[in-house]
């Protein structure tokens, strides 16, 4: 599993913001690496998308209310917390 953060360039920033949040992905030990969830802002509010054992990403549901980096570290929490919840939702599809 692995937890992904993302920030726009140095030189596209004048303070530290976030561009998009994070992502949950299983490893596996041949190597292939699959989604299983991702947190992202990329419309300005922080949305969570399901993904299933297809590939298939589910339409975004909102998780977290706030600045994009409070939504940044709700994910991480979210993530390090329920992880093996995510992970079996995604092995139930």
């Amino acid at each position: 599993m692995a937890l992904l953060c993302g920030f726009p360039p140095l030189e596209n920033r004048s303070k530290p913001t976030v561009a998009r949040l994070s992502r949950t992905r299983l490893d596996f030990p041949d190597g292939e690496a699959v989604t299983v969830r991702v947190y992202d802002g990329a419309h300005g509010i922080n949305d969570m998308h399901r993904h299933d054992r297809a590939g298939e990403k589910a339409p975004a549901a909102s998780f977290h209310a706030a600045t994009l980096g409070e939504g940044m570290r709700a994910a991480i929490v979210a993530v390090r917390i329920g992880y093996k919840e995510m992970i079996d939702a995604w092995r139930a599809t």
